[in-house]
């Protein structure tokens, strides 16, 4: 079995950069943790788990922010609130997209240590898979992927990494990738919407096992829809994963 893994919360914690990237971009300041705080990264982390591309992670800072500047506490934004926001977004969300990887890249380029030190691989997964080989599809962009992986010591060939940069779902690239290898596909994602929307879109195929990886950006709302998903395989740590992926 062939095992394909989503990037953000199944591999790396990247919530940090993240999240010091869009503060400091909406507030037109330096980007720098230190300018970010503490109440901000931890209303960011709790609603994490919303957003699926860059501009869903724009419209989660802007929120946090202005719910924070109001006097709000950190609370979890019902889905349904996130979306009607999100969607009401729909004409900015490439302009958005193109500001979060452009200030992303810049922050990067200024200081690669200190960019790639905000973004930690999930210690047991990564001390079991830093000599083995995989796939990744994952919407962050092939960059930012590899050098990741290069700068905690792991070499993939980027054949393997199916990124936000390249056209097509994640289903689609999911397609390509049996295809290609033509064996039985096992996919891990930390976003149950993710994984509903491919199996849905591939029809549940009998090759392809999804499993939600409940180490990374999941909520209490994900485990009512993992009822309604039961084929979906829910690993809640680390640990989980290690012993099925022994076992595949």
């Amino acid at each position: 079995m062939i095992d394909i893994f989503d990037f953000d919360g199944v591999l790396f914690d990247t919530v940090d950069e993240i999240a010091t990237v869009g503060y400091c971009t909406i507030k037109n300041i330096n980007i720098d943790t230190k300018n970010v705080p503490e109440k901000f990264f931890e209303f960011f982390r709790l609603n994490r788990p919303r957003p699926v591309d860059g501009a869903g992670m724009f419209i989660v800072a802007k929120f946090c922010i202005e719910e924070l500047e109001k006097g709000n506490e950190p609370y979890l934004i019902e889905r349904n609130i996130f979306y009607k926001i999100y969607d009401s977004c729909k004409n900015e969300h490439d302009k958005l997209e193109e500001t979060f990887f452009s200030k992303r890249a810049q922050f990067r380029s200024q200081n690669i240590k200190a960019w790639c030190e905000l973004n930690k691989p999930y210690k047991e997964i990564w001390e079991f898979l830093k000599d083995k080989d995989f796939y990744i599809v994952s919407n962050k962009d092939v960059s930012s992927i590899t050098l990741l992986l290069e700068f905690y010591g792991k070499k993939l060939d980027e054949n393997k990494i199916f990124s936000g940069n390249q056209k097509g779902s994640k289903a689609e690239k999911i397609k390509i990738i049996y295809e290609k290898e033509n064996q039985p596909l096992a996919f891990f994602d930390d976003a149950i919407d993710n994984l509903i929307k491919i199996k849905n879109e591939l029809n549940s195929p009998s090759w392809l096992t999804n499993y939600h990886a409940g180490w990374g950006y999941i909520n209490k709302e994900d485990k009512e829809l993992l009822k309604e998903n039961s084929d979906i395989v829910f690993l809640p740590c680390e640990k989980d994963f290690i012993n099925i992926r022994k076992n595949l």
